[in-house]
């Protein structure tokens, strides 16, 4: 077994990791919704440009399109989601490993109860959070699908 200091700076480097990996994804989820709007918008400048030769005579290739670029990316979505609120409750519990090592908390039977309560509920919010995201990438995505049929 290690010193408490070594399991401190352990802990710490844990922490750290645990931050680097929500980091990581919270900016591939950023970057995947941006690249959405962006392609989004290639599809309704096409549409409005009237060009000849961007000019698409048929409805169902720019639906298609679209309903393709959402379906992808809410799957993608989905799955960095989840692995957002795991690394977030890993966080936690990381966090929480380090401050009863730094102050040498004992484990009491009462405080740690309290403590589930308390992660189960910040679990609950995260998971209301993701829900609340992922419907409103759906809705972004219905009223995008529906502007390109309503605009052919």
């Amino acid at each position: 077994m290690g010193t408490a200091k070594g399991n401190r700076e352990i802990l710490q480097e844990r922490i750290e990791k645990q931050e680097e990996r929500v980091h990581k994804l919270e900016t591939n989820a950023f970057q995947l919704a941006n690249y959405y709007f962006v392609f989004q918008g290639v599809i309704f400048t096409a549409i409005f440009s009237g060009s000849s030769s961007i000019k698409c005579h048929f409805r169902l290739i720019p639906l298609l399109l679209s309903l393709t670029a959402a379906i992808l990316n809410l799957i993608t979505l989905f799955v960095i989601g989840k692995k957002y609120t795991k690394c977030l409750h890993r966080l936690e519990w990381e966090y929480e490993a380090w401050y009863q090592e730094a102050n040498k908390v004992p484990d009491q039977v009462p405080q740690r109860e309290r403590q589930l309560v308390d992660t189960r509920v910040r679990k609950l919010e995260q998971e209301t959070v993701f829900i609340a995201c992922m419907v409103l990438f759906v809705f972004f995505a219905a009223i995008n699908i529906y502007g390109t049929v309503a605009i052919l």
